[in-house]
């Protein structure tokens, strides 16, 4: 987890975040809603957001959908107490493409970790794909003689 410097954690169950904010010390930042992480994320320096698909007043795909529709290019690690394949399914449906993975709870360190590297590699690699292409079809710079 050496590339992770700032991972903000959306989730209402206390004893959750508890756990994950132990797992991931230092680099948590918690928001217990979705309208709170809203207002974190923009100019936060995140890595990586992992958020609780079962809040309430906004839950964690529709929080994900919003990233999405901001710009904000924060991966996001989806967390269930539900059907992780079902939870993912809907986020291929929703063509959220800032959705990295989605893990069951309870979650074990070695998944979470994993799980996180993943995500984080995946954006960096994103990032440069996209910045590539950019440049592949930028028009040329004039040439002075």
């Amino acid at each position: 987890m050496q590339a992770v410097q700032r991972i903000l954690l959306v989730d209402d169950d206390r004893p959750f975040a508890d756990a994950i904010r132990r797992l991931l010390a230092p680099h948590v930042v918690e928001a217990t809603t979705a309208t709170a992480a809203l207002t974190m994320l923009p100019g936060g320096g995140y890595d990586l957001a992992i958020i609780d698909v079962r809040m309430w007043p906004i839950d964690g795909l529709e929080l994900a959908a919003d990233m999405q529709r901001r710009g904000l290019t924060v991966p996001v690690l989806l967390v269930t107490g539900g059907d992780a394949a079902r939870v993912r399914q809907m986020a291929d449906d929703l063509l959220l493409r800032n959705v990295s993975d989605v893990l069951a709870k309870p979650v074990n360190r070695v998944d979470l970790e994993a799980a996180v590297a993943h995500a984080v590699v995946s954006s960096v690699s994103e990032r440069i794909t996209r910045r590539a292409l950019a440049i592949a079809v930028a028009p040329p710079r004039p040439r002075w003689p």
